[in-house]
């Protein structure tokens, strides 16, 4: 499938493609895994200076005033070639904290580079269901003191601060918040690709008034979209990683020979690479679609919840095909296929892996019949 972009946007996705391109890749990936960083800032630093993290940021609010669409249109190159960096994360955290009054300090901060923000939210759906986990708080001497943990934050051990929500016996309130505060807790292990990810603990964590972006209904509105945000966001990096993947394995299937064909040569090869395009292009349709409605309010929970599981599922599957395909070299760290599948790993299961996800889309589902 062709998307049907108009000339600004096929400018955005070729300057996305080129700084992509030169900020990314698996030797890229695969030197920073070593070298123990869990996210590129050479390559944030350069999407910043793009204008990137403020895509979905009104005009009016020093952003570029686009939709998920052109969101899109950035994040299928990160994924294509493997570009570690909280890109998706600080344009969800813009976008929220744009739509509020009181939020300039910690906008301009983040669109600056000044700081960093990720959000550290229990989005439905993002894990088994733990009653738990999340964050809880009372109000004292005119302050919100909150305490809890979430898990699985990425990035969270090089975040200045989080998007949080807290629910109290009144109401719930999202919040932006120092993560290097006295009271906050961030203790990360590492993924498989190099990346890492965090649990963020508040101990009777202070919060200002001023510190709050959202209450009630809006805060709980705002949570929830951030996070259908983050898994259709993330469900585009798996898209690109797919693009790349079977870029590769076709080469590979071209040039390699047994018993003096080329493997491409081989009907019951053919089947499996065709059915791993035709799960690839379906994949891009909807998450295009999707995409062009988000903005809108027209992108129902449910659908999203099944266009992440559903990248998941044919992330591991079409991954899986060109491990195979390129027989034992393909399992070697040397090879690049090695560094796509363990990105893929990492990004199928962020905010939801398949089950999760699948399980949301069945009560969403049900809900609606």
């Amino acid at each position: 499938m062709d998307e049907l972009l108009n000339d600004e946007q096929k400018q955005l996705r070729d300057s996305a493609m080129r700084l992509c391109a030169e900020k990314g890749g698996a030797k890229r990936a695969r030197s920073l895994r070593d070298s123990g960083q869990e996210l590129d800032r050479d390559a944030l630093d350069a999407m910043r200076e793009a204008g990137w993290l403020a895509t979905m940021v009104p005009e009016e609010r020093g952003g570029l005033g686009l939709g998920a669409s052109e969101l899109y249109l950035l994040l299928e190159p990160m994924g294509r070639y493997a570009v570690i960096a909280p890109l998706l994360e600080s344009a969800a955290v813009a976008w929220a904290l744009a739509r509020s009054d009181n939020t300039d300090p910690a906008l301009s901060r983040l669109l600056d580079g000044k700081s960093l923000i990720v959000p550290a939210l229990q989005g439905d759906g993002c894990n088994f269901r733990n009653a738990t986990q999340g964050f809880i708080g009372h109000v004292e001497d005119g302050k919100l003191v909150a305490k809890g943990t979430v898990p699985f934050v990425p990035f969270a051990a090089s975040a200045d601060g989080f998007l949080i929500e807290v629910a109290t016996s009144g109401e719930t309130m999202l919040c932006v918040v120092d993560g290097k505060a006295p009271g906050c807790a961030v203790s990360a292990a590492r993924n498989v690709d190099g990346s890492a990810s965090g649990s963020v603990t508040l101990t009777n964590f202070s919060i200002a008034p001023d510190a709050v972006v959202a209450k009630g209904d809006d805060a709980l509105d705002r949570a929830s979209a951030v996070a259908d945000l983050l898994a259709l966001g993330t469900s585009v990096q798996l898209l690109g990683i797919c693009e790349s993947a079977m870029t590769m394995t076709l080469e590979h299937v071209r040039t390699r020979k047994q018993f003096g064909h080329p493997l491409g040569s081989f009907q019951a090869l053919q089947h499996r690479l065709v059915d791993n395009y035709v799960d690839l292009e379906v994949n891009r349709s909807l998450l295009h679609r999707i995409c062009s409605v988000w903005s809108d309010g027209g992108a129902a929970p449910a659908m999203i919840a099944g266009a992440k599981a559903r990248n998941a599922r044919v992330s591991t599957e079409m991954l899986r095909t060109g491990l195979q395909l390129h027989g034992a070299i393909g399992y070697t760290d040397e090879h690049d296929i090695g560094i796509l599948w363990k990105h893929a790993l990492v990004l199928g299961a962020r905010y939801g892996n398949e089950l999760t996800q699948s399980d949301r889309f069945a009560r969403l589902t049900m809900e609606e019949a």
